[in-house]
């Protein structure tokens, strides 16, 4: 179920139930990894640095960054979330 709340003229809050069935923590280089299972076999990832500084991305502060896709599995997941963090962290040590 989802309710939306209006706020603002402009914005929209909306509040929708969450399954969550299970949650994984994982530490890759400076960074946690959080796995969540939102609904039957769809899982997910967001990771934030261990000591919660924001990640700057374009000088714009992140504390916490979800990857937008879901996985039959917490561990198919986990892996694409570490590819993206070396990815990530490539490029910023390369610009």
């Amino acid at each position: 179920m989802c309710t939306f709340t209006p706020t603002k003229p402009h914005a929209l809050r909306y509040h929708v139930a969450r399954i969550e069935v299970e949650q994984d923590v994982d530490k890759h280089g400076h960074f946690e990894i959080e796995t969540f299972e939102l609904g039957r076999a769809l899982w997910h990832a967001r990771f934030r640095r261990l000591y919660r500084q924001p990640v700057s991305i374009d000088g714009v502060l992140f504390e916490t960054l979800n990857i937008g896709f879901a996985w039959p599995t917490s561990e198919a997941a986990l892996a694409d979330a570490r590819n993206y963090i070396e990815r990530m962290s490539w490029r910023l040590a390369n610009s």
